[in-house]
């Protein structure tokens, strides 16, 4: 193990401020995470001293040398143009750690020599960085769920999603930071996700992320059509369909101009406390588009005696849409008296402004984070289909776009937080990919993603 402390700009590191590595340069002394913190225009920095000790010939040009490493790292404006603090083994990949600098100076009055080595000058440096530490971004540990399989650990290794849960399909993945995979990091980790699709282009994705902080690999939220209760008035008639999630829909029918429940399903307390009171919207599948032009869709949350507790804002549908997201409810809500998590009735309404006889060919919903909840929204015809053409999510350099032989093509727009894993906590992941649109979304166009983390951490 050789430890080292430097910059390192782009692909160079330069500068081995503990010193051996660089002749002339004797060491430092630097005390991470000793300084003042601060906000500098919405950035959470910190501002540290590290006082370089010089001796020898040739120190002036090592001077020189640190004085325009620092003023590059003040003209930064993206994450691909800034220099960075780096702690590394430079014999073995691990440890790596790297703290992006926001601002950073010379500051020749500051050092006081009697702390210096003997006979050696002291170089006093003034560095302002992000207040916290990263490694390059790295294939992470995932589990990808079928029903019927077992459940295997993959790394740095792609994996195919289709946008439906059942026995043969899948939609879900899921990232543990608990175990071997929580050493080393202690902040929420920012996420890259890399997609393609081979057959055809990869248009609106949608996905989802749920927190759960103990060691459980199980969702909550996804309901077949066909396994909800149909609304008092309402008719449901299941339909076998093999393009739809678990090879069926159901039709629900109703008559009338009034507000009806469509729909509804009861939530169990253990469930529930997996919701844990946060906001959640539905994605709602249709078999096929309702072809109304005066449909309404919301949802309410009830007691399993049907006394309604909240409601979500009902939404004008389009006629012709099978993706659907009806605004957010709170699951459970937020009501005095809940001394612990109940079971609660989880509603879909609808209304049609013209009346009579109406149906929905509802093949499944799913509750879906609010906080967590990242849609990719294509600005013309989205992502090229082919292995060649990935679309690249990058929370860590906040970006979204694709590469295609090299070149770098923006093809969408991010809506929605960033995607973070959480140390000490299992992050399920649903991803739903309109490769075709949301009027004729296919469940079984396959989307092959790779998933890489960049661990981050407060302190060395």
């Amino acid at each position: 193990m050789a430890l080292r402390l430097g910059f390192i700009y782009k692909s160079t590191t330069s500068y081995d401020l503990l010193g051996g590595a660089t002749a002339g340069l004797v060491g430092c002394r630097y005390k991470a995470g000793q300084g003042k913190r601060f906000d500098l225009a919405g950035l959470q920095v910190i501002e540290e001293v590290i006082d370089v000790y010089l001796e020898g010939s040739g120190i002036e040009a090592i001077e020189l040398g640190l004085s325009e490493v620092l003023d590059l790292a003040g003209r930064w404006s993206s994450r691909e143009d800034a220099v960075f603090l780096r702690y590394y083994d430079s014999v073995d990949s691990d440890p790596d750690w790297r703290s992006q600098i926001v601002t950073a100076r010379l500051d020749p009055t500051g050092a006081v020599m009697g702390d210096a080595v003997q006979n050696a000058k002291v170089v006093r440096l003034v560095v302002v960085r992000l207040d916290y530490w990263f490694t390059p971004a790295e294939a992470v540990y995932t589990k990808a769920f079928i029903p019927t399989t077992a459940l295997g650990e993959v790394v740095n290794a792609s994996f195919a999603l289709t946008s439906c849960q059942d026995a043969d399909d899948n939609c879900t993945f899921g990232i543990y930071g608990l175990g071997a995979l929580s050493e080393g990091w202690d902040l929420p980790s920012p996420l890259k996700v890399r997609m393609y699709c081979a057959a055809e282009a990869v248009n609106q994705v949608t996905i989802t992320e749920r927190v759960i902080r103990a060691l459980d690999y199980t969702d909550v939220g996804y309901y077949e059509g066909e396994d909800m209760t149909a609304g008092a008035g309402v008719t449901p008639t299941d339909t076998a369909a093999a393009n739809d999630s678990a090879g069926n829909y159901c039709d629900y029918a109703w008559n009338g101009a009034t507000e009806t429940q469509l729909c509804y399903v009861d939530i169990a307390a253990a469930s529930v406390a997996k919701f844990g009171g946060k906001a959640h919207k539905g994605i709602v599948r249709l078999s096929a588009g309702h072809g109304y032009a005066d449909l309404w869709m919301s949802l309410k949350v009830l007691t399993t005696g049907g006394v309604v507790l909240a409601e979500g804002q009902e939404i004008l549908t389009s006629a012709t849409a099978k993706y659907i997201e009806l605004p957010a409810v709170n699951i459970p809500p937020g009501l005095l008296g809940f001394s612990s998590y109940a079971s609660v009735r989880l509603a879909v309404y609808v209304r049609r402004v013209a009346g009579g006889a109406s149906s929905v060919d509802l093949d499944f919903l799913y509750l879906a984070p609010v906080d967590h909840l990242r849609k990719l929204v294509p600005l013309s015809t989205g992502t090229p289909a082919g292995a060649t053409n990935v679309l690249i999510d990058d929370s860590a350099a906040q970006a979204c776009y694709y590469t295609a032989t090299g070149a770098v093509n923006i093809s969408h727009v991010g809506e929605g937080g960033w995607l973070y894993a959480y140390p000490n906590c299992c992050t399920i992941f649903k991803v739903f990919q309109l490769g075709d649109g949301i009027a004729t979304w296919d469940l079984h166009h396959s989307l092959v993603v790779e998933i890489y983390l960049e661990k981050r951490r407060q302190n060395l």
